[in-house]
């Protein structure tokens, strides 16, 4: 659970340099996962990445319906609307 967690959370913070397919590959893996502490990363992750590409959200949140509510929750905070 942590070593997910980790994949996710390691392009948090990286602003422009971020890595933007890799970091939807490891959310769209996990999306599915009612665990906490990776739903509440891939919220994290979601939140920073729409402060750079607010349009890559929306279509994740559009095409992941299963997303936890963790993790809606945490992306919607801040950014995206």
């Amino acid at each position: 659970m942590w070593l997910v967690r980790a994949s996710i959370q390691h392009q948090r913070g990286r602003k422009s340099e971020t890595d933007i397919p890799l970091l939807i590959e490891f959310m769209s893996r996990h999306s599915s996962e009612s665990e906490f502490f990776i739903a509440k990363a891939i919220g994290w992750a979601l939140r920073d990445l729409s402060r750079i590409n607010n349009l890559e959200v929306k279509k994740f949140l559009k095409t992941h319906p299963e997303l936890d509510k963790v993790a809606v929750r945490e992306a919607l905070k801040l950014g995206y609307k």
